[in-house]
């Protein structure tokens, strides 16, 4: 997925930080493998099988995100409406329905800000 933005450096670090993780994991898959009595050899060949699944996704993923980018802010778009509507639909009514009012409307006031603040501050 970070090859199928802009930034190769940041893609390159993903890529990396992704393949140290990988390295434990196949470590306890073949341990796993010689507590069954499996060859070295075998154990090794059998952990690198299971770790290859992850290149071979990478490259379908780069390809999704290279073809669907421009799909990417309608689908964000269609997320953050739906958020909106869960929001004035049921948690707003349900905050007025108790004698909550101010209560609701200062909260919502106060995450309105902090979220303009943070995407200000951050963008």
């Amino acid at each position: 997925m970070g090859f199928g933005g802009d930034d190769s450096g940041k893609a390159i670090a993903l890529a990396i930080g992704i393949g140290l993780q990988n390295m434990p994991e196949g470590l306890a898959v073949a341990v796993a493998l010689l507590s069954l009595n499996y060859g070295r050899a075998q154990a090794f060949f059998v952990a690198l099988l299971t770790g290859l699944a992850e290149p071979i996704g990478g490259l379908l993923g780069a390809g999704a995100v290279t073809i669907a980018q421009s799909l990417l802010p309608w689908g964000l778009a269609y997320a953050g409406g739906a958020m909106i509507f869960v929001i004035s639909d049921e948690i707003i009514p349900e905050t007025h329905r108790r004698g909550f009012e101010n209560h609701g409307t200062v909260g919502l006031m106060i995450g309105l800000v902090v979220m303009m603040f943070l995407d200000v501050m951050l963008g």
